[in-house]
Formats: structure tokens, C-alpha cells, sequence
């Protein structure tokens, strides 16, 4: 049902253009690379003062508040140069155990980290106890890895 969407994305102008395209490949994942560093930094930063880690005498709040946009750029910048990688090989995509992994793991960690992390870090008073924002930055920390380790696998199996 949805392989005739791959392979019109596969075939498109535009995924066309950046698999020929000598450059485009190489310079839209950089940018990939860089936004998933970035993201991966900010929410590493976060999740680690969770964990008791870092920052000890900052509340999380006033870690994690100024460090938001920075997430959001990085989300944009990786969502965006993500689908140009995928589009330009997106028959090859649909039938990737890695690929569906990391999509199935971006979904969940996109809402998880929109809703519950975002509820755990921007207020001085969450109302989550020690222990359950210590869990709750393991599973933010682990999807977030296990995005980067799915999208490795992409380009290997």
C-alpha cells in the first residue's frame, strides 16, 4: 500500500536531483550529522543533570529552558535534511529493517520528548519524583541513541 509512495518520492524531481547531484549528498548529511550532534548534545546535557550528572546546583528547569530553541533548530535542521537522504533513496528505504526502526523510535521519541520530557524540564515544580526523572532521562537518552544507531544501520544492512 504505501510502496507506490516510496518509489514516487524515489522518483521525483527532487530525489532525482540529489542522488545525481555530485554535492548534494555529501552536504545534506553533514548537516544531518551536525543537527543530530547538536540535538543529541543539548538533550545529553539535560538528561545527564537529570541523572545527577553536571550541573548539580542549577534547578533542571534553568538548564534545560534556554537550551529548548536550540533543540527545536537542530529537530528542524535533522527532519529536513533527513527527508531529503531518504527521498533520494526512498525504494531502497522501504524494505530497511534500520529504516523503520528509526522512524518507529522518531515518532516516539518526538512525542515523548514534546510531552513527558517537556513536563519533567520546564517547570521548577514538575511534580515527578527523583527516581522517575532518573528513568525518564534513560528512555529519552536511550531513543535518541537508538535513533542515531538506526539511521547507522540504514547505510550498513
Amino acid at each position: 500500500m504505501l510502496y507506490p509512495i516510496f518509489v514516487w518520492l524515489n522518483d521525483c524531481a527532487l530525489g532525482t536531483w540529489v542522488r545525481d547531484s555530485s554535492w548534494a549528498v555529501p552536504w545534506v548529511e553533514t548537516f544531518h550529522l551536525f543537527g543530530l550532534a547538536f540535538l543529541l548534545g543539548v538533550i545529553a546535557i539535560v538528561d545527564l543533570g537529570l541523572l545527577g550528572f553536571g550541573m548539580k546546583r542549577q534547578p533542571i528547569a534553568q538548564i534545560a529552558k534556554p537550551l529548548a530553541p536550540f533543540a527545536w533548530v537542530s529537530l528542524i535542521v535533522m527532519v529536513c535534511t533527513g527527508f531529503l537522504l531518504f527521498i533520494q533513496e526512498a525504494e531502497r528505504c522501504y524494505s530497511s529493517w534500520p529504516f523503520r526502526i528509526k522512524m518507529a523510535l522518531l515518532a516516539t521519541a518526538i512525542v515523548f520528548h514534546f510531552t513527558v520530557h517537556r513536563r519533567l524540564t520546564q517547570s521548577e515544580n514538575s511534580g515527578f519524583s527523583p527516581g522517575l526523572g532518573k528513568l525518564l532521562a534513560a528512555i529519552s537518552l536511550s531513543l535518541w541513541l537508538g535513533i542515531a544507531l538506526a539511521g547507522r544501520g540504514i547505510g550498513f544492512l
